[in-house]
Parts: C-alpha cells; structure tokens; sequence
C-alpha cells in the first residue's frame, strides 16, 4: 500500500513496502545484543567508587555492562570516519558509523552492542610468540601454540604474517581460530610479528538512536555506532564465543552469549 506523505503545503507518495524491499536488498546483516549494565555497579560509598563497576566481577570482569539476547538482524551501515567536520568536533573517531534499521520488531538502544557478520580487513597487530607484552593480549589458560588476536577473525588465513627478521609465514603454517592464531610452525617463543587479517568488526551504541517517523508512523531508527576492541584483563578470561554460537544458545534460551562461559540460571514466576 503506498501512503501519502503530509509535507505542509503539497502532499506526495511514500511507499513504505517499497522502502522496506529496498532495506531487505541493500542492508548488512549483523548479530544483535542487548546491553545492561552489569548489578556489580556500586550503588554506595561503603561498596567504593559510586557508579563503578568491581574490577573483581566474575559476569562482566570489571567492565560493567553484560550483553544478552543474540539475535540477527539486517540494517543500512554508512561510514561516517571520514567526515573530517565530524571528526574536529568530536562526534566521531576513525571507525565510527550509522546504522539505519528498518521497522525490525526489536529496538536498538544505548549500549547495545553489533557484530557485523561479513569479514573486513581490521587493523594490523604486532604480537609476540607466546608471551605478554602492552599490545599483546595473553590470558593465563592460553594454548602453548596459540596467541590472542583482537578481533574475532572471519577467515582461516590471514592476509600477510612476517616476523621482526622479515620471514614470511605461509597459510600452512598457521589457522586463524575466533580469538586464535594457532601456529603450526610458527616464530620461535619471545619473537615479534606482524599480522593482517579479516574480522568480523564489533560496535557499541554510542549515542541514543534517533527514532525516525512519518506522521503516526515508526519507520526506524538511526544509530551512532562506534568501534570497540578487545578489553584487557589477563586475570580472567574474555574469549567470547563465535557470533554463531551466541545467538545458538540465545536461540536456545541459554544466555550464555556474555564475554565469559557460563550458564545462567532461570527463575520461573511462582503460581
């Protein structure tokens, strides 16, 4: 049905199905999650800094917000990283972008966070083999022949893998695993190396969406995401599932899809 548009003086045709085909044709499918601050926050002096996450937390491990409910969804992603007017005055960083959805049953909200399931070349790292450094991530329960990478990464095999002495890996020598590099021959333990690969990019609602009407009529919302990374605590483990795999258990009604393995316990309403 197309519907007819109020614009004060002349009235012309808005074709909503049409809209909705073109937004299921040219829109990027991405994995929703819900964000809620996490109740470790300290609501009182005598619990510490007010309005504070505890560093010790077990659910979100000191960042204060868990994220539940995975669900896919579609929507129109714009690039705005390179607007320099936006960028001088703050409101974006390089990375940044808007996301459009359609008239989805599930809104988008502040924290909220995304993960794009399509595979883009992400920033290159430098890692060291086996060991802790200030830009290379190593969790205590770290496979001997696997290092941490930032992103979750979407393809097996990286686009370019050299060590400090120049020498080039092969895909054969090595498999990109979600958060892993597993190597199979690989530099030797203590020895930096540089790695470009493709990722599945994760975003966080950083500004309240901006609800998009037409008279009466809801025609969705518009979002400032931007860009996050992996947060650093070596004391606890952080991997989080494959994308696939949270919105399986969410699908499933096991909201494990949280930053650390762990199964939530349910409460049935009393009779």
């Amino acid at each position: 049905m197309t519907h007819v548009m109020d614009t004060g003086g002349f009235a012309t045709d808005f074709d909503f199905e049409g809209m909705e085909g073109f937004h299921g044709a040219r829109s990027t499918p991405f994995v929703h999650e819900i964000g809620v601050p996490c109740p470790c926050m300290m609501l009182s002096p005598k619990e510490g800094a007010v309005g504070h996450s505890d560093p010790t937390c077990d659910r979100c491990s000191g960042f204060g917000y868990l994220w539940r409910g995975a669900a896919e969804l579609r929507g129109i992603i714009s690039n705005v990283s390179f607007r320099k007017d936006l960028q001088d005055i703050g409101w974006v960083q390089q990375g940044d972008m808007f996301l459009s959805m359609g008239t989805h049953p599930r809104d988008i909200s502040d924290f909220d966070r995304i993960t794009i399931r399509i595979p883009v070349p992400v920033q290159p790292m430098v890692l060291v083999r086996g060991k802790k450094s200030t830009y290379s991530i190593r969790y205590d329960d770290t496979p001997d022949n696997s290092d941490v990478l930032e992103w979750e990464a979407g393809e097996e095999k990286a686009i370019w893998v050299e060590d400090e002495d120049g020498v080039y890996y092969e895909p054969a020598c090595y498999v990109l695993k979600g958060r892993y590099i597993e190597w199979v021959a690989g530099p030797a333990v203590g020895k930096k190396y540089t790695i470009k690969y493709k990722a599945y990019p994760e975003y966080i609602c950083w500004a309240t969406p901006t609800q998009n009407f037409d008279g009466m009529k809801l025609i969705g919302p518009s979002a400032l995401m931007r860009k996050i990374a992996l947060q650093v605590n070596p004391k606890k483990k952080q991997i989080r599932p494959p994308w696939q795999d949270r919105v399986s258990n969410a699908t499933r009604g096991n909201h494990s899809n949280k930053d650390a393995f762990m199964t939530l316990p349910s409460v049935e309403p009393s009779r």
